[in-house]
């Protein structure tokens, strides 16, 4: 069925383009739509399979190498004198074997949103072990061409942040956005990879 919709869009493309170049008198704008029109329905239809040929690649290839970012070592981070308080999950909460989870299970009015420099990030989840440490994430780096997804994990208690990880990716709509989702990038680490170090290095003061 779509492969037919695509046929016949094209098959109309090209007659349209055969019967404009007729009744066009000038050259240089008959030129102009027998190459510009074609290639214009190409790419409203296939610009997916354009950004992932041409661009994923060197998008990819530019951001190879980045990966966890430490901003307060787990050294410095234990020297950090943090507020006196202590945040305890809610009554009858489980974490059950979940190291993070969401904010509304713990006795604390978290910031859902906060600022970092001047991007706004919202909290995405809390460290079960240690509930001063969150985890935000911003997604206002998305645009037609190229995604970029920063997490940032915050003690909220020492009001440091700890540690940071970007992804990068390149969204695709294909026919018209009937299809769309993204080209991820392979990286040296991860979400997952991040969590675990901070689960690790910053969950106990000892």
């Amino acid at each position: 069925m779509i492969g037919t919709m695509v046929l016949a869009f094209f098959i109309f493309v090209i007659l349209v383009t055969i019967g404009l170049a007729y009744v066009v008198k000038r050259k240089w704008l008959k030129y102009c739509i027998i190459i510009f029109l074609p290639m214009i329905a190409y790419f409203s239809v296939f610009f997916g399979h354009f950004i992932k040929l041409f661009i994923h690649p060197v998008y990819c290839y530019v951001h190879r190498n980045e990966g966890i970012i430490i901003h307060t070592s787990p050294d410095k981070w234990r020297e950090i004198k943090g507020k006196d308080f202590a945040i305890k999950p809610i009554v009858g909460y489980d974490a059950d074997g979940y190291l993070w989870d969401s904010g509304r299970y713990f006795d604390f009015n978290y910031e859902t949103d906060k600022f970092f420099g001047k991007t706004k990030y919202r909290l995405d989840s809390v460290n079960t072990n240690n509930p001063n440490l969150t985890l935000y994430v911003d997604y206002d780096g998305i645009n037609y061409i190229s995604s970029k997804t920063t997490y940032i994990s915050y003690d909220i208690s020492k009001e440091s942040i700890l540690a940071s990880f970007s992804e990068y990716s390149n969204p695709y709509i294909f026919l018209f956005g009937l299809f769309n989702g993204f080209y991820e990038c392979k990286q040296p680490d991860s979400l997952d990879k991040l969590k675990d170090y901070i689960n690790k290095n910053y969950t106990s003061s000892e």
